[in-house]
């Protein structure tokens, strides 16, 4: 995440490895690494997009324009990280952070590897269903893995459900990424409308080079207002979309204004045992990943 120049990715203040025998005693459930990230109020897309798909009524702070401008956000986002020629290699609604103003932020690049540095580019990883068929059959990828992943991301927007199209039941992680294997995909929610269905099948195509890259699918975004959402009574508003459109594609052009060298910041975080005035700071200032 170093080398990407977005304000739409989540920042890594600093990290402990390994971490002493008495912090491991003070911070309960923390074995190895601790990876200390900016803190995102309003935590990850998975959890407030499952609440919304089950319920009858828009939330106060989650409805149409706020998932359009997510889906395009991500999307942004990650055109910025493959122009930079990194690979995420998990991108999933969990690893979509909100920020203040519900805006989108992608984070946990732990499995991300340059494009153009072939080391364990064939090695299994990521979310199962996320994973693209060319990773479970343990061949050489590229950043497409990515676009499939958006796919899936697209997908799950639109339910809570997983089925696949050949009407049988998922009996565990293997039989789903088998069939999977053999061309078997999500079948379609009935409230996913069209516009997304067909990106989302675009992006999932079997073949790497028929899927589409981030920076087309931005400008299909941009090209018109397919992507305005109708859902429960309420509508994408265009104003706030397109202001939030204007936005990412200045920052992705200028790059963002986060420090230039946090590193030298928070030298301190990798250098001294970990200290805290108290739970309540720590909550409200950071994030904590257990690797």
């Amino acid at each position: 995440p170093g080398r990407i120049k977005s304000s739409g990715i989540v920042n890594m203040i600093g990290f402990r490895f390994p971490i002493s025998g008495d912090e491991k005693k003070d911070e309960k459930g923390i074995n190895n690494a601790v990876i200390v990230t900016e803190y995102i109020p309003n935590g990850s897309l998975k959890e407030i997009n499952a609440k919304y798909l089950s319920s009858s009524d828009v939330l106060p702070n989650f409805g149409p324009t706020e998932r359009a401008i997510i889906i395009f956000g991500v999307a942004a986002i990650m055109m910025k990280a493959h122009e930079a020629k990194i690979i995420h290699r998990d991108l999933t609604l969990g690893n979509v952070m909100l920020d203040e103003n519900m805006f989108p932020k992608v984070g946990d690049f732990g499995c991300a590897r340059f494009a153009n540095n072939d080391t364990n580019k064939t090695l299994i990883v990521g979310t199962p269903i996320s994973m693209a068929p060319e990773i479970m059959e343990s061949e050489d990828y590229d950043q497409s893995i990515d676009v499939y992943s958006y796919g899936i991301l697209l997908y799950l927007m639109f339910t809570n459900e997983i089925e696949l199209d050949d009407g049988l039941p998922i009996r565990s992680t293997m039989n789903m990424m088998l069939r999977v294997q053999s061309g078997v995909r999500p079948k379609r929610p009935p409230n996913m409308p069209d516009f997304y269905w067909e990106l989302a099948t675009s992006c999932w195509s079997h073949a790497p080079k028929d899927r589409p890259t981030f920076s087309q699918i931005v400008h299909k975004f941009l090209e018109n207002d397919k992507m305005l959402l109708d859902e429960k009574g309420k509508k994408t508003d265009l104003l706030k979309l397109h202001h939030y459109q204007n936005m990412m594609m200045m920052d992705e052009s200028s790059g963002s204004h986060s420090d230039p060298n946090p590193a030298k910041k928070f030298h301190d975080t990798t250098t001294k045992p970990l200290t805290h005035s108290g739970k309540a700071f720590r909550k409200q200032k950071f994030n904590w990943h257990r690797h």
